[in-house]
């Protein structure tokens, strides 16, 4: 039944603003814990169980379910534990213009270059540097773009 009105009603938080508070319960979205597009949460929900420390809310903006879960973006965010919620509705950053904050959270995308996760969630563990390749690795790299480019440049290093 939700998915027959959910676009109608994630439109009201921008077409009427007045009515924000009343519409926020009814906002539904799947997210980084969703088995499946059809497991929701609400934004009351996802505050509630929010990581450590966590303020804002997060998003990932994307053409589907499939899509948002593959996105790049959420490698830090799943390191640290941290649950983004899919917005994957043509109708989803028309809602966000009405809707910056809920319950005093900042709704934030995930692709934004300021978020600093820094004792946020859980503290990812440390990975071990990898080794670096012998220069030799890459003479055959060096010697195949140097062909393809020519003299279109000056040299491959």
């Amino acid at each position: 039944m939700y998915k027959t009105y959910a676009r109608f009603i994630k439109q009201a938080p921008a077409i009427s603003p007045a009515d924000r508070a009343d519409i926020e319960p009814l906002l539904y979205f799947a997210s980084t814990r969703s088995q499946t597009p059809d497991e929701w949460v609400s934004l009351s929900e996802y505050v509630d169980r929010r990581a450590l420390n966590q303020e804002d809310i997060y998003y990932v903006l994307a053409d589907d379910f499939v899509s948002a879960a593959r996105s790049p973006h959420l490698d830090a965010f799943r390191q640290r534990e941290i649950e983004v919620l899919y917005l994957t509705d043509p109708v989803d950053p028309i809602m966000l213009m009405g809707l910056p904050e809920f319950d005093g959270h900042r709704l934030r995308s995930v692709d934004e270059a300021e978020i600093d996760l820094t004792g946020i969630g859980k503290e990812p563990e440390d990975q071990p540097d990898a080794e670096p390749l012998p220069e030799a690795s890459f003479e055959s790299v060096r010697s195949r773009f140097a062909a393809l480019l020519g003299e279109r440049v000056a040299g491959v290093r």
